[in-house]
């Protein structure tokens, strides 16, 4: 399947939706003033809903990971 720019803009506003949402609600603030920032990194802590896998020791989903 070829995936076009459509495919790759909408792939790239989840990532930036997910990160934003995590970021405001974890930590309670933006972490960049633009949007287009949050698809160029890794926005996660350390907690235990963020890295379940380290402390349950259960396996992530694939759509999770």
């Amino acid at each position: 399947m070829a995936r076009n720019r459509a495919y790759r803009r909408d792939m790239r506003n989840r990532a930036i939706a997910r990160k934003k949402h995590l970021s405001h609600d974890v930590y309670g603030l933006d972490w960049f003033r633009v949007d287009g920032a949050y698809s160029k990194g890794h926005i996660g802590c350390g907690c235990r809903m963020c890295k379940f896998t380290k402390f349950y020791g259960i396996k992530a989903a694939p759509e999770c990971s």
